[in-house]
């Protein structure tokens, strides 16, 4: 089985971060927008409602981060449009479509491979399989699509 290498992988992970920025810049601007619009400096109030509206715009980035990901890499051929665009795709380790499970244990070991200054990542260059920790905790593999 070929691999994809760590270049080719992290193109295709800035694809989607452009991809993914478009509606969540959306939704920032329509909800913090309004909280920011009635702030005044000291004001308790005005400083919660902020508070409030950040928490929901993080908790509809994550949701729209998991359904963009987890679904494409489950409901499309185990490509999200920027692995498309560079034909590539997840796979389980034998080379079988990856399912809901382990595209969302995945998507779980990207946070695991962000804690120590991204090494999760960085060790796609040294593995010979060219896996990253999130491959490995989710058993699966980024190879060239047909």
């Amino acid at each position: 089985m070929e691999y994809v290498g760590f270049g080719k992988r992290l193109a295709a992970y800035l694809i989607d971060a452009i991809i993914l920025a478009i509606p969540m810049f959306i939704l920032q601007t329509l909800i913090m927008g309004d909280a920011m619009s009635g702030m005044q400096a000291g004001d308790p109030a005005a400083m919660q409602e902020f508070t409030s509206a950040y928490f929901k715009v993080a908790a509809l980035n994550i949701l729209i981060g998991i359904v963009y990901v987890v679904g494409m890499w489950t409901y499309a051929d185990g490509a999200t449009l920027g692995k498309k665009a560079l034909r590539i795709k997840v796979v389980k380790s034998d080379g079988s479509p990856i399912t809901l499970g382990s595209a969302f244990l995945r998507y779980i070991g990207y946070f695991i491979s962000s804690l120590v200054c991204l090494l999760g990542y960085l060790w796609i260059i040294w593995d010979q399989e060219r896996r990253g920790w999130h491959d490995m905790i989710a058993n699966t593999r980024v190879v060239p699509a047909e």
